[in-house]
C-alpha cells in the first residue's frame, strides 16, 4: 500500500520540476526563432532596398514622379515587396501599394529620418497605410553627392 503512494509522490515532484523547465525551454526556443526570423527579414529587405536604389538610379532618378511611382509598382510586382520613395522633404514620390498623393508626409518616420541623415534605417511598427505590422528598411538615395530621397521597403 505504501509503494503506490511513494510512486505518485515521486511522479508529482518530477512533473513539478520538469513541466516548468520544458515550458521555459519552449518559450526560449520560440523567442530565438522569432529573433532569427526578424533578422533574416531585415537583411532581405535591406538587400531589396539597396537593389531598388540602384534600379532607380538607372531609370533616371527621382525627377519623373510618375516614373518613380510606376517603378515602385513594377518592383513590387517583381519581388512581392512594398516599395516607397520619399523625397528629402518627406513627400511620398512613389509607392507600390497606395497613390502617393493620398499619403501623409513621411518625414517623421524614424527609418526615413535615419536614411536622410545618411544611414540605413529600420523600424518595426503597424503601417498607417495598410494597417498591419510591418518591418521597414530605408536607404538614402544620393544624386551628385547629396541625399535627395529615401528608398524604403
Amino acid at each position: 500500500m505504501g509503494r503506490p503512494r511513494l510512486v505518485w509522490r515521486i511522479l508529482g515532484a518530477f512533473l513539478l520540476v520538469t513541466l516548468p523547465a520544458l515550458a521555459l525551454i519552449a518559450w526560449y526556443a520560440g523567442r530565438l526563432m522569432h529573433d532569427q526570423e526578424r533578422a533574416e527579414v531585415h537583411q532581405a529587405l535591406l538587400v531589396d532596398a539597396r537593389l531598388f536604389r540602384e534600379w532607380l538610379s538607372t531609370r533616371g532618378g527621382i525627377a519623373d514622379r510618375d516614373g518613380v511611382d510606376r517603378l515602385c509598382r513594377s518592383g513590387s510586382r517583381s519581388t512581392g515587396v512594398r516599395f516607397t520613395v520619399v523625397d528629402a522633404s518627406g513627400a511620398v514620390l512613389g509607392d507600390s501599394d497606395e497613390r502617393p498623393d493620398r499619403m501623409e508626409n513621411h518625414l517623421a518616420r524614424p527609418e526615413v529620418r535615419r536614411a536622410l541623415a545618411g544611414h540605413e534605417g529600420s523600424e518595426v511598427r503597424v503601417s498607417r497605410t495598410v494597417h498591419r505590422g510591418t518591418v521597414y528598411v530605408a536607404v538614402p538615395y544620393r544624386q551628385a553627392g547629396q541625399i535627395v530621397a529615401v528608398g524604403r521597403d
